[in-house]
């Protein structure tokens, strides 16, 4: 066992020595001794030469990770260098933008600023010092400029009377604040208001109101008389400021005569940007007081120095229809329509509440309407018409035979039953809708009423035409005597309504020969104007003459194209010709100007029954059924819808 357990190199010096005379296997010996040695000393010297190996990678890695913390120091201080230069760059910039801010700020001021105003030690003791002068006086400027807001984007000038009016009480010490104060007077172009009191001898006070812009002016009145010099002086400061808005608060405020003053005093000198609204001005008080030939003719000197001023021409029409001249209205509406562009490429953008009475000739009641409800909807349902727009409104829609929607309006409206001219538009549309209704015993009452008002009040006049005519209407199928209804009707004057029904009335009356002279009366009256066709018309197809009829309806519809009522006649007469297919024609087209028309679906439903296309004819009775219709109409479609 222990031969087997013995190592190679063992074995092999065992069969060396067998064969190995003796002094040679001491030699042997010795020589593997030395080798055995000198291997051992290799070793060690391998070994201590790993060792240093060993020792210089570990101080490389010492001086390398040195190395990367100093990398990592230094990358945290250039970190720091930058953000400390950024922060720097970003304080200076904030400063700038500071003083950039200012001076812009400073450059495009346009205010109104007042001081505080030098008043008697007595004053001052009173608690009424200059502060509180200021600020009455300040008060006084704001309601001027509130109640003339509406005017600036009229005038389309940009100044300090368009940004605020305000009080500044100077700083004790400098700061952001009073350094702001400094740059606006430096820079900007505000107006400076300041001034003083002074006591009389007579224990009197008289205001002294000086500013940049309109010379120092002074007001005098008893001691308790403040408020009232505050007033003259605010009043006299915008109007010297602010001619035109300060004309249109004195004709808004009934003070006509002084706005007249106001703008002859002001026109020679007044930039050629505002003579045109300057005249403007003049023309609504010449209109106020009655004057309206003067004022047409200030009217159209504005719109010959300003063509494109919409609202001049819109100002004409109005006078124009106070002046019962219908024909020149429309001809002057359709110049304006032209020059607008209306309706075609490239317009020009007009308010369509600036074509109102151009519609109202031609009876296109959808615009008008439109408009109306966008600017009530846009002033707390008031409108920016000077009245109440909702009774107006219902007008339209009373026209286009939309009782319903009519009546919430007038029911809604903001002045219903305390305007006096919502109580007389009021009771004028319930009277319109009695008449379209057939019943002219309903109608007499509130007609009588609307024409009642307008007779005792000059300011309601303006606002209606020809009531009586409509009255002298209802008074005739009511049976009142003639000699009433004449008078109504020539009370009326020239306007195509009264001429048309007077020839209604000789029709009624029997004498159908004069009816026809009056018709044609009516047209040569204003021959741009469709009413007096479609009349004409409607008598036609009462004597049974349907092709007559139809030759008016066609020139009725030819002026006013957007109208229903010519085109559902028109249609009611192709059908008593038996041409349904023709009159389903017209029914459709009418649709469009009077969607919610009864009588219209009604007789639509009823040549669609002629044709045979009774499920398309039940549509047109469901949707009559929806809407007004006159008990007869009504009766007819019992049972029609299943």
């Amino acid at each position: 066992m222990e031969q087997e357990s013995l190592s190679a190199s063992d074995g092999v010096a065992r069969s060396v020595a067998l064969k190995t005379p003796k002094h040679s296997e001491d030699q042997l010996v010795q020589e593997q001794v030395d080798y055995l040695r000198r291997q051992g000393s290799l070793q060690a010297a391998q070994k201590a030469l790993l060792e240093r190996e060993l020792e210089g990678q570990a101080l490389q890695n010492q001086g390398q990770e040195f190395a990367n913390q100093g990398q990592r120091i230094q990358n945290v201080r250039e970190r720091l260098r930058i953000i400390f230069e950024v922060a720097l760059a970003l304080m200076v910039l904030v400063v700038v933008g500071i003083i950039g801010d200012l001076l812009v700020s400073a450059w495009h001021a346009q205010n109104v600023v007042l001081s505080a105003f030098d008043v008697p030690p007595a004053m001052d003791a009173q608690g009424q010092n200059g502060k509180v002068v200021a600020t009455a006086l300040l008060d006084q400027l704001q309601k001027l400029q509130s109640e003339t807001r509406s005017s600036v984007a009229k005038r389309g000038v940009n100044d300090a009377w368009s940004g605020d009016v305000k009080l500044e009480i100077p700083e004790a010490h400098i700061s952001i604040g009073e350094l702001q104060r400094y740059l606006h007077d430096w820079l900007g172009k505000e107006t400076h208001i300041g001034g003083s009191i002074v006591q009389g001898a007579d224990n009197s006070l008289i205001l002294t109101v000086r500013g940049n812009g309109f010379p120092a002016k002074s007001f005098s009145g008893k001691a308790d008389a403040l408020p009232e010099l505050t007033t003259q002086a605010a009043e006299y400061v915008y109007g010297a400021a602010e001619t035109y808005r300060f004309g249109v608060y004195l004709e808004t405020h009934g003070r006509d005569e002084e706005a007249i003053a106001l703008v002859k005093a002001a026109y020679g000198s007044a930039l050629p940007t505002d003579q045109p609204l300057l005249l403007n001005v003049w023309g609504n008080a010449l209109g106020n007081l009655g004057r309206y030939p003067e004022s047409l003719d200030k009217y159209r000197e504005a719109v010959a120095l300003k063509p494109d001023y919409w609202i001049g021409y819109n100002n004409i029409m109005n006078v124009e229809a106070q002046l019962q001249d219908e024909e020149g209205l429309i001809q002057t509406g359709e110049q304006m329509e032209r020059l607008a562009r209306r309706g075609r490429w490239f317009s020009k953008g007009v308010k369509e509440l600036y074509f109102q009475n151009l519609d109202q000739e031609r009876w296109d009641m959808m615009p008008p309407h439109k408009a109306f409800v966008q600017d009530m909807a846009g002033s707390g349902g008031h409108g920016t018409s000077g009245v109440e727009e909702a009774p107006g409104d219902a007008q339209y829609l009373a026209q286009m035979h939309d009782r319903q929607a009519a009546e919430l309006e007038l029911q809604t409206s903001p002045g219903a039953g305390s305007d006096p001219y919502v109580i007389a538009q009021t009771d004028f549309v319930h009277g319109l809708m009695a008449l379209d209704r057939g019943d002219a015993a309903q109608a007499l009452a509130p007609l009588g009423r609307t024409d009642a008002a307008v007779a005792q009040s000059t300011e309601l006049a303006g606002n209606f035409t020809g009531p009586s005519c409509w009255l002298a209407l209802a008074e005739e199928w009511t049976g009142t005597p003639a000699a009433k209804v004449d008078a109504d009707l020539a009370r009326g004057g020239h306007l195509v309504d009264c001429y048309r029904f007077k020839a209604d009335i000789s029709d009624h009356r029997g004498d159908w020969a004069l009816a026809q002279k009056q018709y044609a009366e009516a047209v040569a009256l204003a021959p741009s104007v469709p009413s007096a066709y479609f009349s004409w018309g409607e008598a036609l197809a009462r004597h049974g003459d349907f092709g007559g009829a139809i030759a008016k309806f066609t020139e009725a519809n030819l002026h006013g194209p957007h109208w229903a009522d010519p085109l559902k006649s028109w249609g009611d007469a192709l059908a008593e010709k038996q041409d349904f297919k023709a009159a389903l024609a017209r029914y459709a087209q009418a649709e469009p100007y009077a969607p919610n028309w009864g009588a219209l679906h009604l007789r639509w439903g009823q040549a669609l029954d002629k044709l045979g296309r009774h499920d398309v004819a039940v549509e047109q009775y469901r949707k009559a059924l929806s809407l007004d219709l006159t008990d007869a109409e009504r009766k007819s479609l019992q049972g029609c819808c299943g």
